[in-house]
């Protein structure tokens, strides 16, 4: 084109590196709820059969298993029940991550039984 300004060509190489995926999810802190009982419930998973299973360890799908934690703390009366992400670790052996969850569970609420009185029923 006349007139237009020279055009340049910008070339980007990605090396995304060798492909890795979830080995091992720990949970810690946990008292009340156990591991057993936890993890199955989890998104984040290492690779199996199930097709949603795949292994791979996205920041958004641990927030939701966070969230998820927190959720079933706050179910069984644990109203400050707070989890985050902990340690993220390459075993570059394997070729998998070791990713331990911490949880606190804070101070579990009960309520007694309530009783209403003084207007009839």
């Amino acid at each position: 084109r006349k007139g237009a300004a020279p055009t340049k060509r910008v070339v980007i190489r990605v090396n995304e590196g060798p492909s890795v995926r979830v080995g091992t999810v720990r949970v810690h802190g946990n008292r009340y709820l156990s591991e057993a009982a936890i993890l199955p419930r989890l998104d984040t998973q290492p690779p199996s059969w199930i097709p949603w299973r795949s292994g791979i360890a996205v920041r958004e799908i641990i927030e939701g298993d966070l969230d998820e934690i927190v959720e079933r703390y706050v179910r069984n009366g644990f109203r400050d029940a707070h989890a985050e992400l902990g340690a993220v670790e390459l075993d570059e052996k394997q070729g998998t991550l070791l990713i331990s969850l911490m949880v606190e569970e804070g101070r579990r609420t009960l309520f007694a039984p309530t009783v209403v009185e003084g207007w009839p029923i």
